[in-house]
């Protein structure tokens, strides 16, 4: 017995632990990271807003909004982010202004992404089934800026 133990001690010692996925690895191997838009080829504003997501030297990631000239950009920090579904990652985010934090399911493909659900912390929904809650109307899809 002890020889069976011995071995499999040594193996379970030198096993890896599983690398902690960041924010910024869940993003970047989910092809998140980046410039999007619902409209590339025109500049932010009158309903055509640009949407960044990126990571910091230190490893913080950001999502902006630019809504055009005249606007302050929203910037947002990604807390925590997680891959659900081959097409789908989950993250939360707070706004640095005002501290709103919400809960997201984003819904990507190679070239496009649209907010799938959007929870506020005290749970109002949104987004849900990638549809405003307040009319009905599809969320924004958008594609990759280059």
């Amino acid at each position: 017995m002890r020889r069976t133990l011995l071995p499999l001690a040594f193996i379970i010692a030198f096993v890896p632990a599983a690398a902690a996925q960041t924010v910024q690895n869940v993003l970047a191997e989910a092809g998140v990271l980046g410039r999007w838009a619902n409209d590339c080829g025109r500049p932010p504003g009158g309903g055509n807003i640009y949407t960044t997501y990126a990571a910091d030297a230190a490893g913080e990631v950001t999502l902006s909004y630019e809504h055009g000239a005249g606007y302050t950009p929203t910037v947002n920090t990604i807390l925590s982010a997680r891959q659900t579904a081959p097409d789908r990652v989950a993250y939360e985010q707070v706004n640095k202004s005002n501290g709103t934090r919400l809960s997201i399911v984003l819904m990507i493909s190679a070239t496009h992404i649209r907010v799938w659900s959007s929870t506020r912390d005290n749970g109002q929904a949104l987004v849900a089934n990638g549809k405003f809650v307040s009319d009905g109307a599809d969320s924004p899809l958008q594609a990759r800026c280059n």
